[in-house]
């Protein structure tokens, strides 16, 4: 708890958190934990993995989690009013067909992405060149062993490759598995539809 408290202390009534989250970026923190991101923006953990899954809130996955760029969380406070009626009409959809559990997933229609792009500006992030593998670790916020486990680093991480790692694990080009989405894609499509309908 007292981490946490000196991680986020109470703002200023004069700070932002947008010039917060820029302030702690030049002093090095660059990546949030979900868990962060919903204290900070005083929504709900559930919330923030809904606006990851559905491209509404930039993140990679490193060592089986999700990291967040802060200038992430600045877009993600502009278009906050829309997501989260994004967030509520989808939560209205799966509430009024919860009932009906007979949807057939396929276990092998796997979708790759074949050339992942930088979608979401991570060139920007203005991380040192030649890192030591602990501190792309602590930068990530993860344990060094795990980090060297899924991105096959050796102690030195030079720039390009810490750059390719984290495009290829932008939530963007991640493997979809049909077997984890919660409907058919028709009705994903559906709820896309509508959700448009909301602006």
């Amino acid at each position: 708890m007292l981490l946490q408290q000196e991680l986020f202390p109470p703002l200023p009534p004069s700070l932002s958190l947008k010039a917060l989250l820029q302030q702690r970026a030049r002093e090095g923190h660059i990546f949030y934990k979900p868990k962060d991101v919903a204290r900070l923006l005083k929504v709900s953990g559930f919330q923030v993995y809904y606006a990851i899954t559905r491209y509404r809130l930039d993140a990679v996955m490193v060592c089986g989690e999700y990291r967040i760029p802060w200038f992430s969380i600045v877009e993600f406070l502009e278009n906050q009013p829309q997501i989260k009626r994004q967030f509520w009409a989808f939560q209205h959809y799966v509430n009024s067909h919860v009932s009906e559990k007979d949807i057939y997933i396929s276990e092998n229609s796997d979708i790759y992405e074949d050339a992942p792009q930088d979608y979401y500006g991570l060139k920007d992030l203005h991380i040192p060149t030649d890192l030591r593998i602990e501190e792309l670790a602590n930068i990530l916020e993860v344990s060094t062993t795990l980090l060297i486990k899924d991105g096959h680093f050796g102690h030195t991480v030079p720039w390009p490759d810490a750059f390719d790692y984290l495009v290829e694990r932008e939530v963007c080009n991640l493997p979809v598995f049909e077997r984890d989405l919660p409907m058919s894609t028709g009705e994903i499509e559906k709820i896309d539809e509508e959700q448009l309908m909301l602006f």
